[in-house]
């Protein structure tokens, strides 16, 4: 699915809803909670709540945890975004020739982006990192763990970092959570962004 929006203008939009993860740790205080810059997801270190509900967004959900010196929370954002629009009679605006050319503008725009977060990271830290702590049971990243857990290769950068938030706040119900929990609480965000890009340079 696109994140970004084709914008176009009509009598009905037809809508596609987003989701995105932000989550801060350790938060000490709760008044200032809303305006606190939010790690992950579409929030990326730089958004706040109110950026994100400014920006479209609304708050779906938000789990609150105690922490070892404060609070953790996580929000689960949602937005309705026009993935395109027709005229009252059915009618796509633009020629269907038009708006895919629009779309594959918009997969290619997707794939720089995940270029630029693949080349962010620091792809000799996260080698040393993951053949220490990771290699063991997730291989080279591209076998299921334990036959149960996505190969990591397969995974996007938000992917993975939801999925460790997952673990670090016992989201994660299964026969290998346990194992997983002490190296997600290892994990910062930009240490999943240096394995990532290691994982990356693999492919």
């Amino acid at each position: 699915m696109f994140k970004k929006t084709l914008l176009l203008t009509s009598s009905v939009a037809l809508l596609s809803a987003s989701t995105t993860m932000c989550f801060k740790k350790e938060h000490i205080d709760p008044s200032t909670i809303e305006t606190v810059k939010l790690e992950g997801g579409e929030c990326k270190g730089k958004l706040s709540s109110e950026d994100m509900q400014r920006n479209g967004y609304a708050v779906s959900d938000i789990k609150i945890s105690s922490g070892e010196t404060g609070l953790n929370y996580i929000y689960i954002f949602k937005k309705d975004e026009p993935l395109a629009t027709v005229t009252t009679d059915g009618k796509y605006i633009l020629s269907k020739e038009d708006l895919r050319a629009k779309m594959q503008e918009l997969r290619a725009e997707e794939i720089a982006e995940e270029k630029e977060k693949i080349e962010a990271g620091n792809i000799a830290v996260g080698k040393t990192f993951y053949e220490a702590n990771c290699q063991q049971c997730h291989g080279d990243g591209t076998i299921a763990a334990y036959g149960t857990a996505r190969p990591l290769r397969s995974m996007s950068l938000s992917q993975m970092e939801n999925a460790i938030i997952d673990y670090d706040y016992d989201q994660k119900v299964s026969s290998t959570a346990a194992l997983m929990k002490p190296y997600a609480n290892m994990l910062t965000t930009k240490r999943i962004q240096n394995i990532y890009s290691y994982l990356q340079s693999l492919q």
